[in-house]
């Protein structure tokens, strides 16, 4: 049961983040497609065939960690490293105008589901574990951080750049956007902590296990 549970929540999430990450990419292609001078070039097409092959290397990826999961240092070490990369990657997309915090978020969450698969034994007895936890708690940390920094940086450009003629109606809009795009990543992590819960107390899904 605790393996189809996990091949459910692993398949559900390489299924989000590929369909996000493409969707993402295809919408910044789009407006960089349409120059200035009204000219349009090529914008990037994925397509079903490019979601689907996204989708089955991040479910490789996670089958990859599960396996490794045995093994509370290695996995952690990997994990940890990955972690790092999708802060990185995320600042940097949303430097060059691409918004992936929603699928970067669901991978990171992927990989922590993936690294405890086959822990039977992980708490705070573990100096290590606790170190793991206390580490990716604080990549989470960065991970908002650095989505909330860049799209600041970007909305002070604009309003500085803006002439003074622009319209309150518009700046109330952005922010309405920006609430309600916070307002579903807190969706998100809340929705993810209820269902870990409920498969902890139903499963024992979550380490250290009871039996």
């Amino acid at each position: 049961m605790k393996l189809i549970v996990f091949i459910i929540i692993e398949l559900a999430l390489s299924y989000c983040i590929a369909m996000q990450f493409c969707g993402k990419l295809e919408v910044a292609s789009a407006t960089r497609a349409n120059k200035a001078d009204g000219t349009k070039t090529r914008s990037l097409e994925l397509g079903h065939t490019g979601r689907a092959m996204l989708m089955v290397a991040i479910f490789i990826e996670f089958a990859l960690i599960a396996l490794l999961s045995k093994w509370l240092v290695v996995v952690t070490l990997v994990v940890m490293i990955i972690s790092m990369v999708i802060v990185w990657v995320n600042i940097y997309l949303r430097g060059v105008g691409i918004e992936a915090f929603v699928p970067l978020l669901l991978l990171w969450v992927g990989n922590i589901v993936a690294s405890l698969f086959q822990q039977s034994k992980v708490g705070t007895e573990s100096r290590w574990a606790l170190f793991f936890i206390i580490f990716e708690i604080v990549m989470l940390a960065f991970l908002l951080a650095g989505t909330a920094v860049v799209k600041f940086n970007r909305y002070r450009r604009m309003y500085m750049d803006e002439e003074d003629a622009d319209d309150w109606e518009e700046r109330k809009e952005r922010i309405i956007r920006t609430a309600l795009n916070w307002l579903i990543v807190i969706l998100i992590i809340a929705v993810a902590v209820i269902i870990m819960y409920w498969l902890e107390v139903k499963f024992d899904f979550l380490p250290p296990h009871r039996i």
